[in-house]
């Protein structure tokens, strides 16, 4: 009977098993060695295989046996070893030991290589069974490699199967698995890995068998691990003063501690895979920075996050106003406050006392002065238990409602010859009593009407509406008189004192185009102005120019118009303004501004407010279009044409149509949006009704004035309303 040449590896078989401990691999300087395999296995007819070596120092390998190889026999850090094994002839397996030695500090690893037994030439069968029956030496199982090595990364490497016989093949690692799990014969298989995200490596083992013979075979797989790491994000981190909440994002493969290195930063939260730090308040004006250690628990890995916290920014108030100048009435006003610290509010004088105080306003209170002379007083805005302050003046002025020393009267009933030193020797005409009256005097005038032209004279005050029994211009209550002027209202004197005309109702007529001119300290209060006037081409306010637009009303270099009401009516041929207003350093306050024309042209009425320099000011005013009459063709509108800046606050503004240019003769600025009257909540005189949301609506840092156009309060409730009318509400 012909022989097998295979012997039965169940008869003849040794394995070396070489225990190795696998753990973390930290790197460091310490001399390492390992081996990606610790035993092999070749068949009687020889072969090769490769051996990883893992080092960080020089090493050599050696075999105990010739014919056994190893290459190269020398090293430096990691390499691949090539184990070569000649052919067995004999009839008896063999075993030889690689030893793999380190240099530095005398590391070794070592490999057991074994071989099967070679076979004897067959004894010759002169009678061959054609039909033997099997014999059991005959069945074989072997597997092609023995030794499976795998990075840490997912992979898959074939297996050769080569069998007479049926067979299982099982691991005993889930992360390790096989594409086919039993057959018959020989078949190539796939092993595969997934991911090893641990530090170490790990090891499984594959069991090929035949249970029907007895027959094994065991496959070693081992998978890398990765090197231990910790990622975060952010690794700086720049915050403000302010007492902050910091996320970190963490991504490692190792348990970790978090340690800040200073006591104004401190760990919240922390999970596998996020930290939360939180940052005190930096009340120190320097900045300051920190540091936070991520660390691997046992280990040498570490990553550190910088933070940088700003200082405190300097303390610091700013108030608005800082000076304030007020008249002799009993009077409250607003500041408004930026502040960076806590304060308190000490007015220095009896007379001022503070009634609201928030972080971001204060409202004050004056007495009346009783006295003719002015007088001033501090406010004090000091920063609580620190040094840091704001001062705020007042100055009011003196009573000069009681009837001064010197006062020139005028009567419609008077004589331009008497001496106008009462009412029963008044003059007759404004402009003589005002001629005669020396600065630091006043004119008062009694009502009724009066034509003609006035031209005011510095420091000399004109107060209308008087009925001759007063005995302080206070008494006057809303009396007005009424002056009817040729064809100028002019105060352009360099005046160096506050100049005042108060009370009067003025007017224009058809016959006269009118302009009003305000310079320097001139303050034009609770008045009415009506101006009635014939268009012609580009006439705007009464003056002819097709190069330039004058204003019928021109209020410059500290000019005032206060709580007036101003209105125009007229004829418009083509080009023409209901009212024109030029601003040049002038302020208009708390005053009704309204246009009407009836026109006959392709023409823009409504109203135009033109502005040039710097501080101008149009504040809690009620700007209205009345709808023009006629029969030519164009729409109301408010335009505001520019060569300069307007602070445009607290307004109320009602125009029927707004328009962007006028005729192309220079910018202007479409005011987009602007509510009707209705929705403001107002009543038929323009009163804010309970529930118009002008109420409080306004800034109180652009009021001067302590009464409305109406002679009421002008700030009721801590903030002023919008428009020219305070809400008793």
């Amino acid at each position: 009977m012909k022989k097998s040449n295979f012997i039965s590896l169940k008869n003849v078989f040794c394995v070396v098993t070489i225990a190795v401990s696998l753990i973390a691999c930290v790197k460091t300087t310490k001399p390492s060695l390992e081996v990606s395999k610790t035993a092999l296995e070749f068949l009687d007819s020889g072969g090769s295989d490769l051996v990883d070596v893992r080092s960080n120092v020089e090493w050599n390998a050696v075999s105990d046996q010739a014919w056994c190889t190893v290459s190269p026999g020398a090293g430096n850090g990691n390499a691949g070893l090539t184990v070569t094994v000649q052919g067995n002839s004999a009839a008896t397996p063999r075993i030889a030991k690689i030893t793999v030695r380190t240099l530095e500090d005398g590391l070794s690893r070592e490999i057991a290589v074994t071989q099967t037994a070679g076979q004897p030439d067959p004894d010759p069968d002169p009678d061959p069974d054609p039909d033997p029956d099997p014999d059991p030496d005959e069945h074989f199982l072997k597997a092609d490699p023995t030794q499976l090595d795998f990075q840490n990364g997912a992979g898959s490497k074939p297996l050769q199967i080569t069998a007479n016989v049926t067979w299982t093949i099982a691991s005993n690692q889930t992360w390790c698995t096989v594409s086919r799990s039993s057959g018959e014969g020989a078949a190539s298989i796939n092993v595969s890995v997934t991911v090893n995200t641990g530090n170490n490596d790990r090891i499984a083992q594959l069991t090929l068998s035949n249970s029907e013979h007895s027959l094994s075979k065991t496959i070693h797989v081992t998978q890398a691990g990765v090197d231990p790491f910790i990622v975060i994000s952010p690794a700086s981190k720049d915050i403000g003063a302010e007492a902050t909440s910091i996320d970190v994002t963490v991504s490692a493969n190792v348990e970790f501690d978090v340690t800040p290195d200073v006591a104004w930063i401190t760990v919240t939260q922390a999970t596998a895979t996020a930290v939360t730090l939180q940052a005190q308040e930096n009340t120190a004006t320097a900045s300051r920075s920190g540091t936070v250690t991520f660390r691997q628990k046992g280990g040498n890995i570490e990553k550190t996050l910088t933070v940088n916290q700003a200082g405190a920014a300097a303390p610091s108030i700013v108030i608005n106003p800082t000076s304030k100048d007020i008249n002799a009435d009993a009077q409250s006003f607003g500041i408004s406050v930026t502040a960076s610290v806590d304060f308190d509010v000490t007015p220095d004088a009896a007379w001022l006392s503070v009634t609201q105080a928030t972080a971001t306003a204060v409202t004050l209170q004056a007495q009346a002065n009783t006295a003719t002379a002015s007088r001033t007083g501090t406010v004090t805005f000091r920063q609580r238990g620190g040094s840091v302050s704001a001062t705020l003046t007042v100055n009011q002025a003196g009573d000069n409602q009681v009837v001064p020393a010197s006062v020139t009267y005028v009567s419609f009933a008077g004589n331009d010859a008497n001496d106008g030193k009462s009412w029963s020797n008044a003059l007759k005409s404004i402009s003589a009593a005002i001629s005669i009256t020396p600065a630091g005097s006043q004119v008062w005038v009694e009502e009724g009407s009066y034509s003609e032209t006035v031209i005011m004279k510095n420091g000399v005050n004109v107060y209308g509406g008087f009925n001759r029994t007063e005995g302080s211009i206070a008494e006057r209550g809303t009396r007005k008189t009424v002056l009817s002027v040729g064809n100028a209202f002019t105060m352009t004197d360099n005046f160096t004192s506050p100049t005042v005309i108060d009370g009067f109702n003025i007017s224009s007529n058809s016959s006269n185009r009118l302009t009003f001119t305000l310079y320097n300290n001139a303050i034009m209060m609770n008045c009415g102005l009506n101006m009635y006037f014939t268009s012609i081409f580009n006439v705007f306010g009464g003056v002819v120019s097709n190069s330039s637009i004058n204003g019928r009303l021109s209020v410059s270099s500290d000019g005032k118009v206060l709580n007036c009401r101003i209105a125009s009516e007229g004829l418009g041929g083509a080009g023409g303004y209901g009212t024109a207003i030029s601003l040049d350093g002038g302020r208009l306050e708390g005053c009704m501004i309204s246009g009407e024309l009836n026109y006959t042209g392709s023409i823009y009425p409504g109203i135009l407010f033109r502005y040039s320099g710097s501080d101008n000011y149009i504040v809690n005013c009620t700007i209205f279009a009345i709808t023009s009459t006629g029969s030519g063709t164009g729409s109301n509108y408010l335009l505001l044409a520019s060569s300069g800046s307007l602070n445009f606050a607290n307004n109320i503004v009602l125009p029927h149509t707004l328009s962007t240019n006028a005729s192309g003769l220079y910018s202007a600025y479409n005011l987009e949006g602007l509510a009707s009257s209705s929705l403001y909540f107002l009543d038929a005189n323009y009163s804010p009704m309970s529930n118009s949301p002008a109420i409080n609506a306004g800034s109180n840092s652009f009021v001067t004035l302590d009464k409305d156009i109406n002679g009421n309060q002008r700030i009721r409730n801590g903030t002023v309303d919008i428009g020219a009318i305070e809400s008793v509400y």
